[in-house]
């Protein structure tokens, strides 16, 4: 097994690719696609583990430090991003319910170590980084601030079955609107719009709710998904431990057999002709 110390001095599995992608089930589409992965696996190959003991917020600690490496998702999109099964071959995660109190890297297929270390040599050390130059005397002209880079939607953080789900909600919708009759409307010279302005409240007010329902829906869809991924993961580890065992089983069945039929060869062979012992022995 080849291992690296990474910058903050721990030490990691260095897999090779194929075995990766075989061990965890994966596609070569899944280590081609880096840009996502990119700051959580940055953070923790730079600065090294994550652990709070005391508050259970982990996973809240990384996404700061994501969030200062250029990552602009929410907070779900990182808790998403590490029930990814390339990111749960890659780091280790102490649970306890909704609460992480670590989250340590551990391996890395090849393709990401080169990554890694390409992402080191082009940037200055960390010490560089966080030196500030201090003017010898406070500046008084306001100086206009960049603008912050708008945030970025990883649509690989939503599952597709999800997704597909929220679809079909919004056509529905959708088709329902189209359908819907037209309303008259009728206004009194002496109210002016307030008539109006109450009824467009109002299907505010109801788009609103049925957002938050789907929201709602969106977070239990979510959170079934995981406990089925969950299962299904330990179904395969089942089965392979059960071929296993079926293969062994065979093999030493097919052994005993062929030593059987060997015995009865020798003794068939070393009958003497004209009696019946080698017929019996056949028999």
């Amino acid at each position: 097994m080849a291992t690296i110390t990474s910058p903050a001095g721990e030490t990691i599995e260095v897999v090779d690719d194929a075995d990766f992608l075989e061990l965890y089930d994966l596609r070569q589409s899944d280590l081609n696609i880096w840009n996502p992965k990119r700051p959580l696996l940055q953070t923790l190959w730079t600065q090294g583990a994550i652990e709070d003991r005391a508050s259970g917020r982990a996973t809240g600690i990384l996404h700061e430090r994501m969030r200062r490496l250029g990552y602009r998702a929410a907070q779900t999109g990182t808790a998403s991003l590490l029930q990814s099964r390339a990111i749960m071959g890659c780091v280790d995660r102490e649970l306890n319910g909704k609460r992480t109190y670590s989250i340590k890297l551990v391996r890395l297929p090849q393709t990401w170590v080169s990554r890694l270390e390409a992402l080191k040599r082009s940037q200055p050390p960390a010490q560089e980084q966080r030196k500030e130059v201090t003017p010898p005397e406070p500046v008084t002209v306001a100086q206009p601030q960049p603008a912050e880079p708008a945030e970025v939607f990883h649509p690989e953080d939503i599952p597709e079955d999800v997704a597909a789900a929220v679809a079909r909600e919004l056509l529905a919708e959708v088709v329902r609107v189209i359908n819907a009759p037209p309303k008259t409307i009728e206004v009194p010279v002496e109210a002016g719009p307030s008539r109006e302005l109450i009824e467009c409240r109002d299907r505010l007010s109801n788009a609103l709710e049925y957002g938050n329902k789907l929201r709602r829906q969106l977070g239990e869809t979510g959170d079934e998904l995981r406990a089925v991924k969950t299962e299904r993961d330990m179904l395969r580890q089942r089965l392979h431990i059960a071929e296993a065992n079926m293969d062994k089983a065979l093999g030493d069945g097919r052994r005993f057999v062929d030593a059987e039929v060997q015995k009865a060869l020798g003794r068939i062979m070393s009958a003497k002709p004209g009696t019946d012992k080698g017929a019996d022995d056949a028999e």
